[in-house]
């Protein structure tokens, strides 16, 4: 169909979709307006009781005191089951849906340090799989205490910052990383970053893994296993403008990526009522794919060589768990395993 308006072909939904089609669109909907959703309704409340009421205004103080020197994003965080298992998170999963494969067990007296692949525009398969309960993680892996790194920023908003740790999101930093390793968890890195992102195209299978070397040498420090995950589908959930290397959006976008820490790719998905332009995700399979561990020794002050040595053996792992799974999880037509800068 014809937008008039516009003279774009528009494919919109039909009238007749089945009621649970309609819940799983708006649970998606739901997750991928969280940020303004929470900023929205929390700034509306906090407006209301400081008018209203007297009391809101030494409790408002106290919270900004607690916010200020808080550092559970960085020194192991906290995670609320009930949050975690909550019904929305199953209807975002059967949106695509997304699926979570265990190739071997995991030993949960072990630690561990999971590396994502890809990162996709926003990682939504590393959100539904690993910080929430929606394919059963927790059943899959007993006892493995799984913690999702983050960028910093997603801390520094009020009251946003408890909805994001609730889940058991924890800071993308070395002290986190260390403090979630002494107390006996696993983070799980997305470790091609926001400059992943900017590769993140349907059917591509560019990995920004290189230059990622950062996460080895702690996995090292601590006598980690490294555990490789690749997420079938993480990239065609979007599409994004072309923007090859050397382009001059490309160089736009890696400069303004120095400049704020994050990227900003130019993407679109689909609409509530259509399936043509939007920003909710497309309706494709997304599986992640967990592989074995690869065991580490414990090292006080790793060289470069044996940083590079481990870094090297965990990216033949993930090319062979890829090789392994391709044909039943990728999307017909997807690109060969690429690692790049």
């Amino acid at each position: 169909m014809t937008d008039s308006s516009t003279g774009t072909s528009v494919q919109w939904a039909p009238v007749r979709v089945p009621f649970r089609r309609r819940l799983q669109t708006l649970a998606i909907l739901f997750w991928t307006m969280t940020g303004p959703l929470f900023a929205f309704f929390w700034g509306l409340l906090i407006c209301a009781l400081l008018a209203v009421s007297p009391l809101a205004w030494p409790l408002l103080i106290v919270y900004l005191v607690y916010f200020y020197f808080d550092k559970s994003p960085q020194t192991g965080g906290r995670k609320w089951m009930w949050v975690r298992r909550m019904p929305v998170w199953r209807l975002c999963r059967d949106y695509f849906p997304a699926r979570l494969v265990k190739t071997v067990e995991l030993d949960p007296k072990q630690s561990y340090l999971f590396g994502y692949h890809p990162h996709g525009i926003i990682s939504v398969g590393a959100f539904l799989n690993f910080a929430t309960e929606a394919t059963g993680f927790s059943t899959l892996f007993p006892g493995v205490d799984l913690r999702v790194l983050t960028l910093k920023m997603n801390f520094l908003s009020p009251f946003i910052r408890e909805y994001w740790l609730s889940f058991g999101f924890c800071d993308v930093s070395r002290e986190s990383i260390r403090a979630l390793f002494k107390q006996g968890s696993s983070p799980m890195i997305v470790v091609g970053g926001a400059r992943e992102a900017l590769d993140a195209h349907p059917k591509a299978t560019q990995l920004t893994l290189i230059c990622r070397k950062g996460f080895v040498r702690e996995a090292l420090l601590a006598g980690a296993s490294l555990v490789p995950v690749f997420a079938f589908g993480e990239n065609d959930l979007y599409d994004q403008l072309e923007n090859k290397r050397g382009s001059i959006l490309r160089e736009r976008q890696e400069k303004l990526m120095r400049w704020f820490g994050f990227s900003m790719p130019l993407f679109q998905g689909r609409g509530v009522f259509n399936y043509t332009f939007g920003i909710l995700p497309q309706r494709r399979p997304l599986t992640a794919v967990v592989g074995a561990p690869i065991p580490l020794p414990k090292l006080e002050n790793p060289s470069r060589e044996q940083i590079l040595k481990y870094h090297t053996i965990y990216v033949e792992a993930l090319r062979q768990l890829f090789e392994d799974h391709r044909e039943k999880y990728a999307q017909p037509g997807t690109e060969d395993f690429q690692v790049v800068g």
